[in-house]
């Protein structure tokens, strides 16, 4: 399957289940509400009670260390606040991805599968825990990524200072030559971790597989269809883009007086809109390619099966005679 044909195919998955992004939209104002109601009132709230006003602003400038030790208990509600935010939109959003990637599965699998809201959440329940599952182990392994850039770093770091004290010219070929592999291995790292989430996302929704056989056929896939990363970070370069043109457009609205701060509030949210459209457009075109060059493929085999998603073996593309556990035999 080419590139062409993979864009061409997530569009028509995406475009059939559109309203995906109006669910994403309403999430999105959810999040700002639930920040409104859950952080920013009950802090006011506690301001107001405990007497903070302008004057104690600018005490806490001067003495920032003293003021906090005198309202502890305000420093630790809105720690405890924020985290609760955190989590619950947290939640929300895994739920959402999830959810997403389950609808736009179907649409790939199945072309005359439609959007309905009980389809979505019966895709969130089905991919909730596998979900959450999966994108916390896949971020245990960023983390430890982090961990041994920053120690290789530190490595790094202390070679060059050894290498200053011989010749500044060898100090500077080294740190130029750890800054370049650097910011290389950053990015290949930044990228791989996200197209494995992806792609063991698309084999979780496609094949109900674990949190772990999703990671390994990830894995797998990927090192067995190298193209298949270069793809995602195109998208994924393609998406960044995007977004940046579109905080870009919006910045002479906010330079236009009064005018602009009306403007910003419909803008930011056609911003939302289509920051969301683009994120399932990429999911969409990924899950497309993966599921032509790995799920539909004839003759191969993972290890697992795909769930049921209300499509039959003719709609995904699979022949029961050559199929003996699709046939009964």
């Amino acid at each position: 399957m080419t590139y062409g044909e993979a864009i061409k195919e997530g569009f028509s998955a995406l475009n059939r289940n559109w309203q995906l992004v109006l669910v994403q939209l309403v999430v999105s104002i959810i999040g700002c509400m639930g920040f409104i109601f859950i952080v920013a009132l009950p802090i006011v709230i506690a301001l107001l009670i405990i007497g903070f006003n302008p004057l104690t602003i600018v005490s806490l400038s001067h003495s920032p260390l003293a003021i906090l030790s005198q309202n502890l208990g305000l420093l630790i509600l809105v720690g405890g606040l924020f985290i609760l935010y955190i989590l619950c939109i947290s939640t929300l959003g895994l739920y959402l991805y999830g959810a997403s990637a389950g609808m736009i599965s179907r649409g790939i699998m199945d072309d005359s599968e439609r959007f309905s809201m009980n389809a979505f959440f019966a895709e969130g329940k089905r991919l909730f825990l596998p979900v959450i599952g999966y994108t916390a182990l896949t971020g245990l392994i960023a983390i430890g990524m982090l961990l041994l850039f920053a120690i290789s770093a530190f490595g790094a770091f202390t070679l060059i200072s050894y290498a200053k004290s011989l010749s500044l010219t060898l100090s500077i070929f080294i740190g130029v030559f750890f800054s370049i592999t650097g910011i290389i291995i950053g990015a290949l790292s930044f990228f791989g971790i996200l197209s494995v989430t992806v792609y063991g996302t698309g084999s979780i929704a496609m094949k109900g597989t674990t949190v772990t056989e999703a990671l390994k056929d990830a894995l797998r896939y990927l090192s067995d269809r190298p193209q298949a990363f270069w793809f995602y970070v195109l998208l994924s370069l393609a998406y960044f883009i995007f977004t940046i043109l579109l905080s870009l457009i919006g910045l002479p609205l906010r330079a236009i007086p009064f005018v602009g701060l009306i403007l910003c509030l419909p803008y930011q949210i056609l911003v939302y809109a289509l920051q969301g459209y683009a994120g399932l457009m990429l999911i969409s075109i990924v899950f497309s390619y993966y599921y032509k060059t790995d799920v539909f493929t004839p003759g191969v085999t993972s290890g697992t099966s795909i769930p049921e998603t209300g499509t039959s073996s003719k709609d995904q593309g699979q022949d029961p005679s050559r199929n003996p556990s699709l046939s009964g035999e």
